[in-house]
């Protein structure tokens, strides 16, 4: 049995998102590592867009993603292909 959190999990879906993003402009791991706050926020808005999850929020400032989370996308952008990793994968019931 995994002892992911909520979080955990979340922060994976983000990264997974994002490093799609990234990849669609090209990018990868060495590129993600390059980038600024202001273009980790402009990647997570993109794959926020990307997924139809792109809502203009009025007066509500956001933020770039976690460290860990950007640990997370590096990670992902690193891997030789896009074959899942057994956390991945979830849990048969």
């Amino acid at each position: 049995m995994s002892s992911d959190t909520g979080l955990d999990i979340g922060r994976r879906v983000k990264a997974k998102r994002i490093a799609a993003a990234i990849r669609s402009l090209g990018g990868g791991a060495h590129e993600a590592r390059q980038l600024s706050d202001a273009e980790w926020l402009l990647a997570d808005k993109l794959s926020r867009q990307q997924t139809g999850m792109g809502v203009v929020r009025v007066g509500k400032a956001d933020k770039p993603p976690s460290d860990v989370t950007r640990a997370l996308v590096i990670e992902i952008l690193s891997r030789p292909d896009d074959s899942p990793r057994d956390c991945d994968v979830p849990p048969e019931r």
